[in-house]
């Protein structure tokens, strides 16, 4: 048996839980976010927060084949709501 799994992409773009400029909020707790379509592998994903002040960071954790959480916060370690986008980059789709 050989597998040929083709290289895709989904950005927040395309993801029912972004504005139109494919920003997605954050809120103040940790958001989860679930790709349109689950890839056959745990992608690599680039996230861009907007508007970050000094100090803030984002912690991403539980990446899967389906999505990922991810959470913002301030150089005091409180949670922060911010707009980010993201790029998840795998192969083969999860069906």
């Amino acid at each position: 048996y050989t597998a040929q799994l083709e290289s895709r992409t989904e950005t927040s773009l395309g993801n029912a839980g972004a504005s139109a400029g494919g920003f997605i909020a954050s809120g103040t707790s940790t958001k989860s976010v679930t790709f349109t379509n689950a890839f056959y592998a745990t992608p690599n994903l680039t996230v861009t927060g907007q508007d970050l002040a000094s100090g803030d960071f984002f912690v991403i954790t539980n990446k899967s084949k389906t999505g990922f959480d991810i959470v913002f916060k301030n150089s005091s370690n409180t949670i922060i709501s911010k707009t980010f986008d993201f790029r998840a980059q795998g192969v083969g789709l999860k069906s």
